[in-house]
């Protein structure tokens, strides 16, 4: 039986060709979640990892919803879980899904390698052949004793069917993408890896929510989520507010650090400090030095950025300078810097206001911001809102639906500001390292 957590013979694993000589399949390590706080980077920061031979890893989100996947279709025999997986991530193996595919597309992993016309794609056979010899020995095991199986067995087939896939060393780290997802997967991930660490990535917070309103605003179906909520939800708050409400652990540990170690990665640092920075995540991961950690790739190949952002590969000390003043002004930061005491403290980005200061601030918390300003996506949302109860629309209307935008927004605003002054959540650290 072939156990992906201990090195044994793998006939068709890691070959150069058909000929070449079988080589040993690696251990598993453990696994290495990397966590998002707003839009700080995470994405690069993968894409830095990438081609190590220590880690093994998919391109971009592709892993994220791995552990949802498994915990709704784990119970189904073997050729029904290949089939759902196929019929989940067809844009892995397909061309055409991997053009079009949102996952794919909202990343740029439609236009890599050095002219920015490959998407990314792997032999389907291939991957079923791993997949089924490496998953396939544990299917009659009980849902949560395979359920680790399943993630190793994914990520090192899908590696093995990559079109050049790299050798990997002796043992391996497992990189996913936690990216916001709830508690509950973190627990799962603890439970199934006996060596779990979490990195996450930070960023200036306000330069954070401007680049999230940004995001939001270039996408043409995100019209029916308001940005500024969203990005005062997560960014002053934790919460993930889309789909669903619900905390993500983007400036606070999962766990005890004690208990599972983690440290942030500050996007600014990254661009600034880039070898001396990540000379100290691999001494933190305990893998080797390699040049590959200075270069952004996916599946071996060029990344490019995300499309609506600067369309670059590797750093560039101007990403995470840019303002973002079209999205918050000045009187934004005035109104919105003291609810972040808590992160410039534990993060060193600027003097936090103290207690004191906070309170006195209260009375700002009632301005309106910047982009509490209707325009035509406020409309849209005014007139989805009038469907959904059968109204017309009506100055009435228009005044009670502005009056309850605005005070969602205090409600973010006014959260944050009560969690400043108790003053009592465990903000994540930065990553140590000496500036070079």
């Amino acid at each position: 039986m072939l156990d992906p957590y201990n090195p044994q013979p793998f006939r068709s694993f890691m070959t150069q060709s058909p000929a070449a000589d079988a080589r040993p399949l690696p251990a598993i390590r453990g696994l290495v979640a990397v966590q998002n706080y707003g839009v700080s980077g995470s994405t690069f920061l993968q894409s830095l990892l990438d081609d190590h031979p220590e880690i093994v890893s998919l391109p971009g989100l592709y892993a994220l919803p791995l552990y949802p996947f498994f915990e709704e279709h784990g119970h189904l025999p073997f050729p029904e879980l290949v089939k759902a997986l196929f019929a989940r991530f067809p844009y892995w193996f397909d061309r055409e899904f991997a053009l079009t595919n949102d996952n794919a597309v909202g990343l740029g992993l439609h236009q890599m390698g050095p002219n920015r016309d490959a998407p990314l794609v792997v032999d389907m056979m291939e991957f079923l052949e791993n997949f089924e010899t490496l998953y396939g020995p544990h299917a009659a095991l009980p849902a949560h004793a395979r359920r680790k199986h399943f993630i190793a067995g994914v990520f090192l087939a899908y590696h093995a069917a990559r079109p050049q896939p790299r050798p990997l060393a002796d043992a391996v780290w497992i990189l996913y993408p936690i990216h916001s997802l709830q508690h509950t997967y973190a627990q799962q991930m603890r439970e199934d890896f006996a060596k779990f660490h979490i990195i996450h990535t930070v960023r200036e917070p306000l330069r954070n929510l401007g680049s999230m309103m940004r995001l939001a605003a270039s996408k043409s179906d995100w019209w029916m989520f308001d940005g500024l909520q969203r990005g005062l939800a997560q960014i002053l708050n934790d919460y993930q507010m889309f789909a669903e409400i619900h905390r993500v652990n983007g400036y606070r540990p999962y766990f005890p650090t004690d208990e599972v170690p983690a440290a942030a990665i500050k996007l600014e640092d990254l661009h600034a400090y880039p070898k001396a920075l990540m000379a100290a995540l691999a001494r933190w991961l305990e893998i080797n030095w390699d040049d590959c950690l200075l270069q952004s790739t996916f599946n071996g190949m060029q990344w490019w950025n995300r499309p609506e952002s600067k369309r670059v590969s590797g750093f560039d000390k101007e990403i995470p300078s840019h303002s973002y003043s079209e999205f918050v002004s000045a009187r934004d930061r005035f109104i919105l810097t003291p609810l972040l005491r808590r992160q410039y403290r534990a993060w060193g980005y600027e003097k936090p206001a103290s207690r004191l200061a906070l309170l006195l601030h209260l009375p700002f918390l009632l301005l309106p911001l910047s982009r509490e300003k209707p325009d035509a996506t406020t409309q849209k949302r005014y007139e989805r809102w009038l469907k959904d109860r059968s109204e017309q629309p009506s100055p009435q209307n228009w005044r009670r639906w502005r009056l309850g935008e605005y005070r969602k927004c205090r409600h973010w605003l006014f959260m944050a500001w009560r969690a400043g002054l108790a003053d009592n959540e465990t903000i994540v650290t930065p990553l140590p390292f000496e500036k070079s």
